[in-house]
Formats: C-alpha cells, structure tokens, sequence
C-alpha cells in the first residue's frame, strides 16, 4: 500500500516502485490519464509522447492510460461489447449506445504492441501493463536518459 506524503511516494517493496521513489519526481507521479487516445498517429502522438519525456528528470516514472487495442482483436471486440453493454444496463438511452460505440471507434487509438514502440521511441523504457478495464489500457514507463 502506498501512502501519499508532502508529495512523496514512500518506499514500496518492489523494486521498481523504489525506482518511484528514488526519482522523486515532480510532480510526484507524472501521469497521463485518458488523453492519448485523442491524439492521431500521424506524427502528432510521438511529438507528445516525447514532450512528455522532455519534461521529467531520468528515472522519473510515467503512468498512462487510454483506450487501446485493434478492432481486429477478438477479445477487443468482446471488450467493446461489455462497455456497450454495461452502458445499457446502466439506463444509457438506446439511441446513444451506438454513437458512443462508434464515436469510440473512430478515436485514433493504438495497440498495445504500438503504444510500447511510441513510448520507447520517445525515450521511455521498463515500460508495462499495470492496468485493463475493458478496452482501457494503462502502462508504467520510466524516463530514460535523453541522448
């Protein structure tokens, strides 16, 4: 369990989170929460990943989470179909559900195959999943040494 300090992340026990730790980061725990999903893969995606990276100290950790996958994965799709259907039983009203869906599908999202290749391009490394809720994916990365 972790425990939120004058802005300081205490000791955990596995390595890695003492990486967290030793950095120090500031803000603590740089994070990037449902943003990148937005951002096209044309370029503009590697810009902000990077921009990211410029801006933390070596070490420093990262967590980001977004939509991801391929609409060609089957257990994407299966995913999908959860989301819709939790909204519905959630009383979202039937004519909604199929623009949410669509209007999710057209966000330019990654695989996590790709959203590894981009946070490595833009100097990150370690990077893992920490985090699935259906179709959102979340990742820790640590800030390498810029070149």
């Amino acid at each position: 369990m972790k425990k939120w300090t004058n802005h300081k992340v205490t000791q955990w026990e596995n390595d890695s989170m003492k990486k967290c730790d030793n950095a120090r980061p500031d803000p603590p725990l740089p994070h990037c929460i449902l943003t990148a999903h937005f951002v096209a893969d044309d370029g503009a995606k590697a810009n902000f990943l990077t921009a990211i990276r410029q801006r933390l100290k070596p070490g420093a950790p990262l967590v980001i989470v977004n939509l991801c996958g391929t609409s060609k994965d089957p257990a994407f799709a299966e995913a999908v179909r959860a989301w819709r259907r939790h909204a519905e039983v959630n009383a979202m009203p039937a004519e909604h559900l199929d623009a949410m869906v669509t209007n999710a599908l057209a966000l330019p999202f990654v695989s996590e195959a790709r959203e590894h290749e981009l946070l490595a391009a833009a100097g990150f490394t370690a990077t893992r999943r920490i985090y699935q809720g259906l179709c959102f994916l979340g990742f820790l990365s640590f800030a390498g040494t810029p070149a």
